[in-house]
């Protein structure tokens, strides 16, 4: 399975690398790069499996739109994640899934729109505390046939 997102060493903030073979999956995994800094991915989904197998609603999960514009893809990019964070601290949630992405060019800008999946935050999954998303280095670049980004977190 191709990696989807690797971290990196950095100084005071967090730093990553997301992957995609497509523009969708290279912002499914910068999302879930982010999802997984917030919150502990793995424990949220293993809850979610559990309390299904237990046909016990242990979690209410909750569903969002979002939905971005911009004339180009990093700050695409940007906007999408940061509306994510601030939905996060909005709503209280702690995202693990995003579907039905959907990355359109209408002239010169470029549309996003995906649903995202998100318990309300409890502190057996919490992680760290993001308070933005940098667009110090985020620049899309196609090597071979993948796409990949660079990504600061604000801690």
């Amino acid at each position: 399975m191709p990696l989807k997102y690797k971290y990196l060493n950095h100084t005071a903030d967090i730093e990553y690398v997301a992957y995609g073979n497509n523009k969708r999956s290279l912002f499914a995994n910068a999302l879930y790069g982010m999802f997984n800094v917030i919150a502990d991915i793995k424990k949220i989904n293993s809850i979610l499996v559990k309390s299904k197998n237990e046909n016990k609603l242990i979690l209410h999960s909750k569903k969002l739109k979002i939905r971005e514009a911009s004339s180009n893809l990093e700050e695409l990019l940007w906007r999408v994640l940061q509306d994510a964070l601030s939905l996060s601290d909005a709503d209280q949630l702690f995202f693990y899934d995003v579907k039905n992405i959907k990355i359109i060019r209408k002239k010169n800008i470029f549309y996003f729109n995906a649903l995202l999946f998100g318990l309300n935050k409890f502190e057996k999954v919490s992680k760290f505390d993001v308070k933005g998303v940098s667009m110090q280095g985020m620049k899309i670049k196609k090597i071979k046939d993948r796409l990949i980004v660079h990504i600061i977190l604000d801690v």
